[in-house]
């Protein structure tokens, strides 16, 4: 073919013709050739090369761009394909219930009634390993259960209900992370004269980047975080701040981490924003602010780096399980111990949780490898006892003493 047109093919041509096979469209070179070299490309598939109908023409027209909305290529359905996967594995998720009006105590008389608006149980729940429960097993093993051995063990009942708040200090998570706490020193300034302007700033930290996955808005505790009507100021952890600001009052160390907060937002770089918005959670813990301390908790699990995401987790499940939603307590509990299966803290977080939803046998395992990490964490011991004197303990654990 040349310019256009068709000339008579040889003669041994038509004698081949038959045997030689037909090529149905245009090759995969030519496409993307064409592809490139034309505003609007449209394939003409036939059964037969048409050699006497406009040479070129007859592979391609050209046409508006609208075209390529319409073709049915297999490029087109390959990314069609990949939206409606990920579509699907958003929208595979059970809502909790929804109040059909604000929570009050008017009509929501106990803590326990708030499991109404969590989340179902996961499938599979946190379990700690065999070895590590053995283990706790042999460092304190069951108490007996005679009326002298139980007389002094105050109830189960009573030790949740004034329960050890937990704290994973980013210090456990290794020497590497000291460094931070000097970056963390420097932006709230602690050995500097708090100007009296500021005295009264607090930490509100603004809203994280948008990634609901990684803030878990699918627990139910980003909606209702201003409805949390059993949530008290877990006074326990004042300490914890403290140590943090030095010399610093709690008034005080508010209003630095407000500048910490002011002065990371400024910064452009999220990256820096977990830190501060991590203990500025622990400050509003401290307060009693569960509905401020769940804004600064989901800005550091979208901006924590992944290694560091459990600290942010173990302070959720706490404010979680004092407010009543234990399944979104163990969820998030649950996914600390993912990160960080050695923390002793987190171990101890989940079996209260545990403990709370009266599944004792999880609990007795959780507060055994508790005890199996820090053989002198006593809180555990005290939990086991309760357990074993009032609530038939010795009947969990007996497949684990065989």
């Amino acid at each position: 073919m040349n310019q256009g047109f068709s000339y008579k093919p040889p003669p041994l041509l038509s004698i081949l013709s038959p045997f030689l096979p037909i090529f149905n469209g245009v090759g995969k070179r030519e496409e993307s050739y064409l592809m490139d070299e034309c505003e609007g490309v449209q394939l003409i598939h036939s059964e037969e090369i048409p050699l006497d109908y406009g040479g070129p023409e007859a592979y391609i027209s050209y046409t508006p761009h609208e075209w390529y909305k319409s073709a049915k290529r297999s490029l087109v359905y390959a990314i069609e394909e990949e939206e409606e996967d990920e579509i699907e594995m958003e929208i595979q998720y059970n809502q909790p219930l929804i109040p059909h009006k604000p929570l009050s105590l008017l009509w929501i008389s106990s803590k326990s009634e708030m499991l109404r608006y969590d989340i179902a149980l996961p499938e599979i729940m946190p379990t700690p390993s065999l070895s590590l429960i053995r283990t706790g097993l042999s460092r304190f093993p069951p108490p007996r259960t005679s009326g002298v051995m139980c007389s002094g063990v105050p109830k189960l009942e009573y030790l949740l209900d004034t329960q050890v708040s937990t704290f994973l200090s980013v210090s456990a998570k290794g020497a590497d992370v000291e460094k931070l706490v000097d970056y963390l020193m420097i932006y709230i300034d602690v050995l500097s004269t708090l100007p009296r302007g500021l005295s009264s700033l607090s930490p509100d930290c603004p809203n994280p980047p948008f990634n609901p996955l990684m803030t878990l808005d699918h627990l139910p505790f980003s909606a209702l975080s201003d409805q949390f009507l059993f949530y008290k100021p877990e006074k326990a952890l004042t300490e914890h701040l403290l140590k943090i600001g030095r010399k610093e009052t709690v008034e005080g160390m508010g209003a630095r981490l407000g500048q910490a907060i002011r002065a990371a937002s400024m910064g452009g770089d999220q990256s820096e924003m977990w830190l501060p918005a991590v203990v500025s959670a622990l400050y509003w813990r401290v307060a009693g602010d569960s509905e401020k301390a769940v804004e600064c908790l989901r800005l550091a699990l979208a901006t924590s780096p992944p290694n560091m995401r459990d600290v942010a987790l173990v302070s959720l499940a706490n404010v979680c399980h004092q407010a009543g939603l234990l399944h979104s307590a163990l969820i998030t509990a649950g996914a600390a111990l993912d990160l960080s299966p050695s923390i002793v803290s987190i171990h101890f977080t989940i079996a209260n949780i545990y403990s709370s939803m009266g599944d004792f046998e999880r609990a007795l395992n959780f507060y055994y490898s508790t005890i199996a990490l820090q053989s002198t964490f006593e809180p555990a011991k005290e939990r086991v006892r309760a357990i074993y004197c009032f609530h038939e303990g010795e009947k969990y654990n007996r497949h684990v003493l065989i």
